[in-house]
């Protein structure tokens, strides 16, 4: 059964089928439903968003009003912002909705309100990233898209970039030990 083709006639019992009332309603309730039908299919957006194009996604960021997007951002960044969308809308302006945008643009990036770290100033926050090449390519997109989501309030602190290394590192101790000894020859020869 398909329901752009569905005809409602045939899914009544046997015995109302004849009555010519009902055969009315079921034709109007056909009329109604099969343009509902053909609608039904736009939803399905949602469910195909990893599968959309550049263009579909622009799209539908500018029917759902996502003011944070960005048509230059790569595609796997405005899949992230399309499919998260509906949750920065109902926690705007607070520190979930920064943290979904920073999810968005970094793969490995962590929120630090001002309690956590050493400023005491309420409404202040720093990012804490491993994410290089997010970092060098997707920064002047995060910071827009930051400032459209979080509260106006809010101040962003820094950014700090956590880099890894590893090598040879060699180290020392070693103890000196001095002493000072100091001799009046005065007193010992006899001289005042």
């Amino acid at each position: 059964m398909k329901l752009d083709t569905l005809e409602f006639i045939k899914l009544l019992p046997d015995f109302m089928k004849d009555d010519g009332c009902i055969k009315a309603l079921s034709e109007s309730i056909d009329e109604i439903f099969r343009p509902v039908a053909q609608d039904l299919k736009k939803l399905s957006d949602w469910d195909r968003i990893d599968s959309m194009t550049e263009s579909e996604l622009d799209e539908l960021a500018w029917e759902c009003d996502i003011s944070w997007y960005d048509k230059t951002a790569d595609i796997d960044t405005k899949r992230n912002i399309c499919k998260n969308s509906d949750r920065i809308f109902m926690t705007r302006a607070t520190t979930a909705a920064v943290e979904e945008v920073l999810s968005a643009y970094f793969s490995h990036a962590k929120l630090r309100e001002h309690f956590e770290y050493d400023n005491i100033a309420p409404h202040h926050f720093k990012i804490e990233t491993t994410d290089v090449n997010s970092y060098t390519d997707k920064l002047l997109l995060f910071l827009s898209s930051l400032e459209k989501t979080k509260r106006k309030s809010q101040w962003l602190d820094a950014i700090v970039l956590l880099l890894q290394g590893s090598g040879i590192f060699y180290t020392g101790v070693g103890v000196s030990i001095r002493s000072k000894t100091t001799f009046d020859c005065r007193n010992i020869l006899g001289e005042e």
